[in-house]
């Protein structure tokens, strides 16, 4: 006998979400479950139609082992503006904005874009990852640290700017709206192994590490009283 679903999908049609790292895989899946939920949705990321047109190639499985994370995913034919029309698609309003989250001006920008035409924000969701492939069997000492630098900036550096920049305003509407917040981190489980090489270790705990300061963080920027934390920090 099949058993009947008892979920209800939200509606979240007066929900605005921010997924930093929306071209492809993860990113764009939560991406389009927001979007079939009614959100609208500000996908952002490097990958764009703009840069696709220039005719830059594809690299080679070989080129991708040797890249670093600013030319990884040179080529792909994802889009940031795929994404968008996919969440369209779904009932939601998927908007497309090229950004470089390293960037912190762009990045500010991107916020200031968000409060012009949206007046607040409810969920952000970082999704950047290291965008370039570890060096798994390599001792510590066998590292190459400017690949490792590299990656680790892309992973870790873009999540604080992108938090430090959206938080005022995700503070903001929790604030005005009553609503709970919510940043939620991707990243790789929860556990403190080692997962077997220095980088890759470094960057998994970390984000491991980032819900609880989130959340602690953003609940003294209340300025007044509250029951309940004004942003909700989820790892994933």
């Amino acid at each position: 006998m099949a058993e009947t679903s008892t979920y209800q999908q939200p509606d979240l049609r007066n929900c605005v979400v921010l997924v930093a790292g929306a071209t492809r895989g993860v990113g764009r899946g939560i991406a389009l479950a927001f979007g079939e939920a009614g959100a609208t949705v500000y996908c952002t990321g490097r990958s764009s139609r703009a840069a696709l047109a220039s005719g830059t190639k594809q690299l080679s499985v070989q080129q991708r082992k040797k890249a670093l994370p600013a030319a990884y995913y040179t080529g792909r034919p994802e889009t940031i503006e795929e994404t968008a029309e996919l969440v369209t698609a779904r009932d939601g309003k998927g908007i497309a904005v090229v950004v470089d989250h390293l960037d912190v001006s762009q990045v500010e920008k991107l916020v200031a874009k968000i409060r012009a035409e949206q007046g607040k924000l409810h969920v952000l969701v970082n999704d950047i990852s290291e965008s370039a492939e570890h060096e798994l069997g390599k001792t510590f000492w066998q590292a190459d640290l400017e690949r490792g630098f590299a990656m680790f900036r892309n992973a870790i550096h873009t999540h604080i700017i992108t938090s430090h920049c959206a938080a005022p305003l995700l503070i903001e509407t929790a604030k005005n709206s009553g609503r709970t917040g919510l940043i939620v981190e991707i990243g790789d489980g929860d556990t403190y192994t080692y997962r077997g090489h220095l980088f890759f270790d470094l960057i998994k705990t970390t984000v491991s590490d980032w819900p609880l300061l989130w959340r602690t963080s953003c609940a003294r920027g209340m300025s007044r009283p509250s029951p309940s934390h004004p942003v909700f920090c989820a790892q994933k």
